[in-house]
């Protein structure tokens, strides 16, 4: 026999149930039912007509079938069966009928809203209230608004959008469903959303902020997998970060950690899609941002795109690893990938782009003035107007290695930009037809090394491979171009302009170029060509300088060397190029020998060592 409560609340007294004894109290408590069903335990294990139920037990007490016993044809079925202390329903507004005590647990079976919520003590108004959507909190019957107790869901570990009503199908209006379980997560201090796969339509921007020591996590199945569709919306998230002050205490500080989704719109190069804005923090941003395999792009076709996809704002520490961006399609001359802007006092630091690829659009990164520190490792753009543009001041700091850039305009303009490095990339044109090309151009910039790229551009229009406009007159900031390989490109190969200084240029290849250097600022120092050999020569001895005559092979050179080093490996002789030697051409340099001991050289072969630069 088992007990199967409905949700008219009444005593035992109050109940006729037959002629079998009722227990009317526990511990000195009374034990206050709802209406008695009583049925058979096979009947029970039947699942039949939703009955559904099992036997109840009393904690610490026996069970209310040896308490109670009657006739089974004077059950009545159809009521909601508990099961120790387990109430099963099929909605939340019949849970919330309910007027269970504290320790009672609901099994909701309501498809993606299913879950198990305890029946706990303590005041939660405040979550209650946040949560309109009964995702995670359920007020009961006898204390609607829970300042006593409440029905919360069982979870260990993310918070799923389906349990706030989200379908996912790209039909169904998600908003207010992701917008109300943020509000729950900000609310507990921390958490992370897992939002399986599907297409979450969301029709309105989505806007939080997390304040003190918080973090925030959004993770889906794939960027492929996950979609979160702005239809109609103006702009997409803005994620805030407010009132931490880590960096002066060392305490953990805000962080979010995006990863397997993707983000976009129906937008025609309007609104933002994503920002991160760390500009209300004291002292310094938040500690991290992360995403990992996330896409910004349009909905539909090439015509869809963000005005801006990523913006960051005041935002330190981000790491941004194997994300990409559509950035519109071909022609898309407006729209950019990645905002980065830093206010005064604030000097965000640390952008960390790693395999990462984008497609089209204005500029695939745009970053402004008092931001520290981008690095991009084995990144690509491609088709686009320019892949990375930045107006600094004095502190900056770019590192680019490898990857694979193809614009229409340049690749790298840096303004103002000191302290960078650009290595062992792939560096092209992407049809720019008769319009001026520039793949790296630096302007006020310096202390920079660009080496080992490969530079190969369309022979078309005005070409340039690198061009420095103008550079400190601090030689502290000098800037190295070398071990570069230019080719196919109309015009300079470098261009050194009337306000550059300080300027190396050595050990670069040249093929199919107009011409390899333009230099017209000063203090610039350009090796065009370098050859190395050593050399046995007969002197003639008898005196004490002799000039000799060394042999340069055919096409290492296109005029004479401007420096030649000659060294023997006899101590005791030196010898000296002599630069304004008539003789001297692209086949032939000119050395004078002397004895240091200023004594007759000797009539013998001595082996030499030669490096000549152009």
């Amino acid at each position: 026999m088992t007990i199967k409560i409905t949700k008219q609340l009444a005593t035992v007294e109050d109940l006729a149930i037959g002629t079998g004894t009722v227990v009317q109290e526990r511990n000195g408590v009374p034990l206050t039912l709802t209406k008695i069903d009583l049925i058979t335990a096979s009947k029970l294990a039947s699942e039949n007509a939703g009955e559904g139920a099992a036997l109840v037990s009393m904690q610490g007490g026996s069970s209310v079938e040896n308490a109670v016993s009657t006739n089974a044809s004077n059950i009545a079925t159809n009521a909601e069966a508990i099961l120790d202390r387990v109430i099963r329903v099929t909605s939340i507004a019949e849970m919330e009928a309910y007027s269970a005590p504290v320790g009672y647990v609901f099994s909701l079976n309501a498809g993606g809203r299913s879950g198990t919520f305890d029946v706990v003590a303590g005041d939660f108004s405040s979550e209650l209230a946040a949560d309109t959507l009964n995702g995670v909190y359920i007020g009961l019957a006898d204390n609607v608004t829970a300042t006593t107790k409440v029905a919360k869901r069982r979870y260990n570990g993310a918070v799923v959008p389906q349990w706030f009503g989200a379908i996912g199908d790209g039909s169904a209006d998600d908003t207010t469903a992701l917008s109300v379980l943020l509000d729950i997560l900000i609310l507990q201090g921390s958490g992370r959303v897992y939002a399986p796969a599907g297409v979450y339509k969301l029709t309105a921007p989505i806007s939080k902020t997390l304040s003190g020591i918080q973090s925030l996590a959004i993770q889906g199945d794939g960027a492929d997998l996950t979609e979160f569709r702005f239809i109609g919306a103006s702009d997409g998230f803005t994620f805030t970060a407010a009132d931490g002050n880590w960096w002066q205490n060392v305490s953990p500080g805000n962080g979010f950690y995006f990863s397997n989704f993707s983000v976009t719109t129906d937008n025609t190069e309007s609104g933002t899609g994503f920002t991160v804005n760390g500009g209300s923090v004291s002292g310094r941003p938040p500690r991290k941002t992360e995403f990992n395999n996330v896409t910004f792009r349009g909905n539909d076709g090439f015509t869809d795109t963000w005005s801006v996809h990523l913006r960051l704002v005041d935002t330190a520490s981000v790491f941004l690893n194997s994300c990409k961006w559509m950035i519109g399609g071909p022609g898309s001359d407006a729209a950019i990938g990645v905002e980065i802007e830093g206010t005064v006092g604030s000097d965000p630091s640390g952008f960390y782009f790693n395999h990462c690829e984008a497609f089209y659009g204005a500029i695939w990164i745009a970053t402004g003035r008092n931001v520290e520190g981008i690095y991009l490792t084995n990144c690509s753009h491609v088709a686009g107007v320019k892949a990375l543009t930045w107006i600094a001041t004095a502190e900056s700091g770019l590192h680019v290695m490898g990857g694979h850039f193809n614009n229409t305009e340049t690749n790298f303009l840096l303004d103002g930009v000191f302290d960078f490095e650009i290595l062992g990339a792939l560096l092209y044109s992407n049809g720019h037809g008769a319009a001026d090309f520039t793949s790296i151009s630096v302007q006020n910039g310096g202390g920079g090394t660009i080496t080992g790229n490969v530079f190969t551009l369309d022979k078309t229009g005005v070409e340039r491979g690198i061009l420095i406009d103008e550079s400190p007159g601090d030689s502290r900031y000098g800037i190295c171009i070398s071990g570069n390989t230019f080719s196919n490109i109309e015009g300079d190969a470098v261009t050194l302009g009337s306000n550059s200084q300080h300027v190396t240029v050595c050990d670069n290849s040249y093929a199919n170029v107009n011409t390899d250097v333009g230099n017209i600022g000063t203090n610039n120092r350009v090796i065009r060509r370098q050859y190395a050999a050593s050399t046995v020569i007969t002197l003639v001895g008898g005196s004490g300088i002799e000039s000799v005559n060394i042999a340069l092979p055919s096409g290492a050179f296109t005029s004479k060397p401007s420096v030649v080093f000659f060294n023997s490996t006899d101590t005791g002789i030196v010898g000296f190029y002599d630069f304004d030697n008539a003789s001297n051409s692209a086949t032939n340099a000119v050395i004078t020998i002397r004895d240091i001991n200023n004594t007759n050289i000797s009539a013998v072969e001595q082996r030499f060592s030669l490096i000549a630069f152009e």
